[in-house]
């Protein structure tokens, strides 16, 4: 499966000054944004909508946990204008004086298309909890679950951002059969047409939002071409960028280069 073509949507979370952020990107048209307040958590109106063809780039909505969160369109992972506006859109949020507390409430959430998942088929897994190694027949979210289980912590020099952890309320997927809690790295979303990697700190820096977006895409092509829990067991020890080599395209490497450089010197 080509990578590019995956579709991705993001949550962008911010500790403070939600609501300036959505003002100053509406006063400049809705290309950006559809109303200058925020709507309410979870709003389904048209503006809202988790439709591609959606006018606007995000929509901004109230949010339980912090000030407010920037809801993207899809996007497909290899479109050049919609990664140019969401630049825009951080620059918006540095005008803005937007906060980002990422080790307290604050995250990116990065939604992907399940459907190359939902295709698949069931394959032959076991649940280890019970320490007999029950099998039962897993559909592809499970697949990706279980393969996600033995790669999530090479993805912490990545998913920590400028922040020395990841943040503090998300912890890491536990195995088993179900992995349904919804404060854990990943979400199955079965009631959705996506899967949800949770564990990307707050950021408001773009380039990192499309370095999140690629490494997620990434690991659900994989697991779509078969990188299957047993391959990515085998592949546990390596770096993020060697496991999912195949997968991850030519600008998502580059700024994991990048991520790298940046967090040495800190």
């Amino acid at each position: 499966m080509d990578i590019l073509s995956n579709t991705v949507g993001l949550e962008v979370e911010v500790t403070s000054g939600a609501e300036d952020v959505a003002s100053m990107l509406a006063d400049e048209g809705d290309r950006y944004i559809g109303d200058h307040y925020l709507h309410t958590y979870h709003c389904d109106c048209d503006a809202c909508l988790h439709d591609i063809n959606r006018y606007n780039i995000v929509t901004g909505q109230n949010d339980c946990t912090v000030s407010g969160e920037f809801i993207t369109r899809p996007i497909v992972l290899g479109d050049e204008v919609s990664w140019r506006d969401m630049a825009h859109v951080g620059w918006v949020m540095r005008q803005a004086r937007a906060e980002v507390l990422p080790l307290e409430d604050t995250g990116c959430h990065v939604h992907v298309g399940a459907h190359v998942l939902d295709d698949m088929p069931s394959r032959e897994l076991f649940e280890e909890s019970t320490g007999v190694g029950e099998a039962f027949e897993g559909d592809g979210r499970e697949q990706l679950a279980q393969a996600f289980f033995y790669l999530q912590e090479s993805f912490r020099p990545f998913a920590s951002g400028s922040e020395s952890e990841v943040r503090g309320y998300n912890r890491t997927i536990g195995w088993g059969r179900h992995y349904r809690c919804r404060s854990d790295w990943l979400n199955l979303n079965r009631h959705r047409q996506t899967v949800e990697f949770r564990l990307w700190n707050g950021s408001m820096t773009p380039w990192r939002w499309r370095m999140y977006a690629g490494i997620s895409a990434a690991m659900v092509t994989a697991v779509a071409d078969g990188l299957n829990p047993y391959v990515a067991c085998e592949r546990a020890n390596l770096p993020l960028a060697d496991a999912l080599r195949e997968w991850l395209d030519s600008e998502t490497l580059m700024l994991m280069g990048q991520q790298l450089m940046y967090r040495a010197t800190l």
